[in-house]
């Protein structure tokens, strides 16, 4: 098991930046905000479903033990209810140490992945 784990912090990311997401049926249901984005950032074809915060979702514990398993987890770093929400995808490899893998974004209900710096560097290079 532990073996999988160091693999799965190691994979790159799948580059989704230029992919969107947005489910209107969802935002008319429901508001969006700091509690419910990850909710609607894991209808996303950007959400690993293999995850911890999935894991914990599926046992109905509390969210609070997510800090206590090593693995890919989703986190919210920044809210700007209902406007802005920034995920971060990372792998916690304990209580203090995580590795961030990717951000994504939720801007007015769409879903973005944010670009690397490679990519950003690379893409004013070509100019």
């Amino acid at each position: 098991m532990m073996e999988i784990k160091e693999q799965e912090e190691r994979e790159p990311e799948e580059d989704f930046t230029g992919v969107a997401f947005k489910d209107p049926m969802w935002l008319a249901a429901f508001p969006l905000n700091q509690y419910t984005a990850l909710d609607y950032f894991a209808l996303s074809q950007f959400y690993d479903h293999k995850c911890n915060n999935e894991i914990i979702k599926m046992q109905r514990l509390d969210l609070s033990l997510l800090k206590t398993l090593k693995g890919v987890e989703y986190t919210i770093i920044h809210a700007r209810d209902p406007i802005l929400f920034v995920v971060r995808k990372q792998f916690r490899r304990s209580q203090e140490d995580v590795v961030p893998k990717a951000t994504y974004y939720i801007l007015n209900g769409t879903i973005y992945q944010s670009p690397n710096l490679f990519n950003i560097f690379n893409a004013r290079l070509v100019f």
